[in-house]
């Protein structure tokens, strides 16, 4: 850190005896001897307590005890409690953005509450409310909530400000542009990320500083939804509840941004139909092709790197996840006629990565010959995508003879 005097530091120590006292009874959860020393020692309350610069109050979060919480507040000075109250950490974290950590959460919070509208009449609106404070990361209590997978605090602490009239809006972003629906789902808290959804639907149309919406973002995350498990023999029952609920919240949440996204109306179609190509029957001396593939990598992606799927669609045919290709195609029939800029449509993005279950879905469309009958930007066919060896991502096939009669499959099922 900038401007601290290491040296000093290092020759003095940080922390008084009574304070270390408390520490070690804070650390063997002994909550009772803990009180004792703050009601003898009271001057030590707002004092830094540890290395986080978190304060006795913001240590007495983790004892999950209300009453504690209370007393401990009530020991400072009236005069000096809305300053204990607002007082961060080196996180920046007041003492209710400890809370959300709390097993006894509500209830905690609820002490809290209960001190501020006592120091904090309506009427005095100089002073912000203790749920509007943000940390270094300019997260609020309820987006720190959100963050972490905690709905019950984040619904009460929500409910709180609906009834103080604040604006919800103020707690769903943070200084670095993401939103709390993109951190709910990049932590794979999907029940958080449908409440929020359902509570505030420009959410959902949202992009990130990667400029991606929540559905691309969950369309990048294959491993949460059924179509991309393998549960196992000997996996156990809690295991496997666990997953099945994560698969059915990652559905839910993917049919409600699905219906909402429209980014797919953005196309590029024309009529650019196949001409005549001679290609070979079958492709020949796959093991060199892949050698040289390997060699010009690097070259085709600086020279010839075609842009990023930004439709959610394609980006889901990419990751080969089913639900929401399927869902897409229920909720958008239309959306299966979808042309990228460098003219790829969902059949190009399915042969390129080798998604076979997702050309399944289409051969059931019937859409397979209207679809291959058209060229990309490159002059590319549906067979041409086949032959490419760039993105492929062969199946655990042993030995040359395998991975060529998987490659044989492509060409069967594409010309």
């Amino acid at each position: 850190m900038e401007g601290v005097d290491w040296e000093r530091v290092e020759k003095f120590p940080l922390f008084c005896e009574n304070i270390k006292e408390a520490q070690s009874e804070a650390m063997e959860n002994r909550w009772k001897d803990f009180k004792e020393t703050m009601m003898k020692h009271q001057e030590i309350i707002l004092k830094p307590f540890d290395l986080f610069e978190n304060t006795a109050i913001h240590v007495a979060t983790g004892s999950n005890n209300p009453r504690l919480l209370q007393e401990l507040i009530q020991l400072v000075p009236e005069a000096e409690r809305w300053q204990a109250l607002c007082k961060k950490n080196r996180e920046g974290n007041t003492v209710l953005h400890e809370i959300v950590f709390s097993k006894n959460v509500t209830h905690m919070a609820d002490v809290v509450f209960s001190f501020e509208d006592e120091l904090h009449p309506p009427e005095m609106e100089e002073k912000r409310p203790l749920l509007e404070l943000t940390n270094v990361r300019g997260e609020t209590p309820l987006f720190m909530a959100a963050m972490h997978g905690k709905l019950k605090i984040l619904k009460h602490m929500a409910n709180r400000a609906v009834t103080h009239h604040m604006d919800l809006r103020k707690h769903w972003h943070r200084s670095d542009e993401y939103n709390v629906l993109h951190v709910s789902v990049i932590g794979q808290h999907l029940h958080v990320a449908i409440w929020l959804v359902r509570m505030d639907e420009e959410l959902a149309l949202e992009k990130d500083k990667k400029n991606l919406t929540c559905l691309q973002l969950l369309s990048k995350m294959p491993h949460v939804f059924r179509s991309h498990t393998q549960m196992g023999a000997f996996e156990g029952i809690d295991h496997m509840w666990k997953e099945k609920k994560k698969h059915k919240l990652a559905d839910s949440l993917a049919n409600i941004l699905i219906e909402k996204d429209l980014s797919w109306q953005a196309s590029f179609n024309e009529n650019r139909r196949t001409k005549v190509i001679n290609m070979p029957r079958h492709p020949l001396n796959v093991v060199k092709r892949r050698r040289i593939s390997a060699q010009n990598r690097e070259e085709r992606r600086m020279y010839d790197k075609d842009p990023p799927e930004r439709t959610a669609l394609f980006i889901a045919t990419k990751t080969g996840i089913v639900e929401i290709v399927e869902k897409y195609i229920e909720l958008h029939p239309a959306a299966i006629y979808h042309v990228t800029e460098n003219k790829q449509n969902i059949l190009n993005m399915a042969a390129k990565y080798r998604q076979k279950k997702i050309l399944e879905i289409l051969q059931r469309t019937g859409t397979i010959e209207t679809l291959a009958a058209q060229l990309t930007d490159k002059e590319r066919t549906i067979l041409h995508e086949v032959a490419r060896m760039d993105y492929y991502k062969g199946e655990h096939l042993a030995g040359v003879a395998f991975r060529l009669q998987d490659e044989l499959r492509w060409y069967d099922v594409s010309g």
